[in-house]
């Protein structure tokens, strides 16, 4: 008869123990035996009807009103959709046949895009936006709005009132090259191409005349009138009765603060504290700060441009937690062979230089050479307004983002 060699025993000290076995041998036999148990037929069968209720139950799932399963591709959820009928976008705005400016000179949708250069798809994260702005499409002559992979949406004026009502403050510090694309920020804000950037309640009218359209850019004498700030803005009241619109909230201040140095003005870092910690809700309620910073190599060596960036970024952070920052980078000079032409190369040099310096200090880059580089032509830019207008919604993108953070 055969012995189950489980039950097999030994003689210790007299007495019958029974053997004990090695692992592998007293695992195995109980494994082999749910093995030969299984019926394959029905195993498979389960499994099959398990994933088809698990998908029917993911369907359902998906199709529920819940963030981000209906926005589009790429948009951050708290902004659900953009300005479709882009064709009439500043029918709304202040215009002027003397403006010369329609919306397709400044964006083409997804839609229109051509796949092969733009990519079709709207950017999915914030980082993925950047880097398609940084780096653009430089061969394709005369079309500024083009950029490298995902693109991005233009927000209709509600959709950017939405934006920018998240933050307490959006603070823009830099030198000349910055206050254009601030200018461009309140020509969308007060939906005016005329004199959207000019603080026109404080301008005779033949000023307003001469400082139309274009020249509010390059003619010298119309600087003087820049709105600076959203507290110059006038009162409802007195808007109402000029037919001059904000059509944002009051409640988030907007501000431009010019510098040239490092370290900054003490002016210039006061004014700075006062609309990090102006009063607000408890500091667990309150919203965050928005500071864009930018500098070109006519304002800054390359050194101290970075210490810029540490000084603003080291500061805001000392006061809030919620302080978020964008380092814009300078634009290009024009078409000019830009890797024989001094320029050019000086302005490429540091662009590199202070994308790589703001990362390290944490610090979001949106560089801005190649983008701008066919908005140029030899004789200066085509359109400053377009491109202010241009820089000014890439500003508006990337602060739609900052939530998702």
């Amino acid at each position: 008869m055969a012995i189950n060699p489980e039950y097999q025993t030994s003689m210790e000290d007299g007495m019958l123990v029974p053997v004990r076995h090695p692992f592998y041998r007293r695992t195995g036999n109980p494994l082999r035996d749910l093995v030969d148990d299984i019926n394959f037929p029905h195993f498979c069968y389960k499994a099959v009807a398990y994933t088809y209720v698990l998908t029917i139950l993911w369907g359902f799932y998906m199709i529920l009103p819940l963030p981000g399963h209906w926005s589009t591709d790429g948009q951050p959820d708290n902004v659900t959709i953009f300005s479709r009928d882009y064709t009439n976008y500043f029918d709304v705005f202040k215009v002027s046949s003397a403006c010369h400016l329609q919306a397709p000179d400044l964006y083409l949708p997804a839609i229109d895009a051509i796949p092969s250069l733009n990519g079709s798809s709207y950017c999915s994260t914030r980082l993925g936006f950047l880097s398609a702005i940084s780096e653009g499409n430089t061969s394709s002559p005369d079309i500024q709005h083009w950029v490298q992979g995902c693109r991005y949406p233009w927000y209709s004026i509600d959709e950017i009132c939405t934006i920018i009502g998240r933050f307490s403050a959006i603070i823009f510090v830099g030198d000349s090259s910055l206050q254009s694309i601030y200018n461009g920020f309140n020509i969308l804000l007060r939906q005016d191409l005329v004199n959207g950037c000019l603080a026109t309640w404080d301008m005779p009218d033949g000023a307003q005349l001469h400082c139309r359209c274009e020249n509010q850019f390059t003619e010298p004498f119309c600087v003087k009138y820049f709105v600076n700030s959203s507290l110059q803005l006038p009162p409802q009241s007195w808007r109402a009765d000029r037919r001059d619109k904000y059509h944002c909230d009051r409640s988030t201040r907007h501000e431009y603060l010019e510098v040239n140095y490092s370290p900054a003005p003490t002016t210039v870092l006061d004014k700075l504290d006062s609309l990090i910690t102006r009063p607000g809700p408890s500091a667990s309620q309150r919203k965050p700060v928005a500071i864009v910073h930018g500098l070109s190599p006519d304002s800054l060596p390359v050194e101290r441009a970075a210490a810029s960036v540490f000084e603003f970024k080291h500061r805001a952070s000392s006061l809030t937690a919620n302080a978020l920052m964008l380092w814009i980078g300078p634009g290009a000079t024009g078409t000019r062979e830009p890797l024989n032409d001094d320029r050019d190369r000086e302005i490429r040099a540091f662009d590199e230089y202070m994308a790589l310096s703001a990362a390290r200090f944490g610090v979001d880059v949106l560089g801005m050479w190649k983008a701008t580089f066919h908005a140029w032509s030899l004789d200066g830019p085509r359109s400053q307004e377009k491109l202010a207008i241009t820089q000014a919604m890439m500003v508006v993108n990337w602060l739609s983002w900052l939530e998702a953070r």
